[in-house]
C-alpha cells in the first residue's frame, strides 16, 4: 500500500487525521509538496505530472495517472473519483473543500474530462481502466 499526494492541504490533513496510519504507510509525494522527503516518502517531480494547457491542470487523479503510466501497470483499478458536478462534491472535511465560484465547479469537470482523454489517448490502451464505483469519467477512462 502507498499513499500518494499531490497536494499540501490532504497530505497535512492526512498526517493529522490518522497519524499512525499515515506514518507506517509509505508515501509518493510531488514536489510541490516538498522537496526531500522523509523515511518512507518517495518526491517525485512536479513538472514531470504536469501537462499545462488547462486552467485546473494540477488534479491530483490526473498527477497520479501520469505518475502510473511511467510504472506502465496493466490495469488501474479506481474508487471515489466522482467529480465536482452537482450535489457530488463532497470532502470528509470543509477544509479539503476546493473554493470554487459555480461556473469554476463546471470549467474544472469539462477540464478534467479533457485531461483524461488526452491522457487516455497517449498511452494509446496500454493501460487497462475498471472503476469500482460509480464516476463520470467512467466511459473516457473504460473507453465506452
Amino acid at each position: 500500500d502507498w499513499l500518494f499526494f499531490g497536494n499540501e492541504v490532504k497530505y497535512e490533513y492526512a498526517k493529522e487525521i490518522n497519524e499512525k496510519s499515515f506514518k507506517n504507510t509509505p508515501k509518493i509525494l510531488s514536489s510541490n509538496i516538498k522537496t526531500l522527503g522523509m523515511e518512507d516518502e518517495w518526491i517525485v517531480n512536479y513538472n514531470d505530472l504536469q501537462k499545462r494547457g488547462w486552467k485546473y491542470y494540477d488534479n491530483s487523479m490526473i498527477m497520479f495517472l501520469r505518475l502510473m503510466s511511467l510504472v506502465r501497470p496493466k490495469e488501474i483499478v479506481i474508487a471515489g473519483f466522482d467529480g465536482y458536478i452537482g450535489d457530488n462534491v463532497k470532502y470528509a472535511e470543509a477544509s479539503l473543500q476546493p473554493t470554487l465560484a459555480k461556473d469554476d465547479v463546471q470549467v474544472l469537470h469539462n477540464e478534467i474530462a479533457e485531461m483524461l482523454e488526452d491522457f487516455v489517448k497517449a498511452n494509446n490502451k496500454k493501460i487497462q481502466f475498471k472503476c469500482i464505483t460509480k464516476s463520470p469519467y467512467q466511459r473516457i477512462l473504460e473507453n465506452e
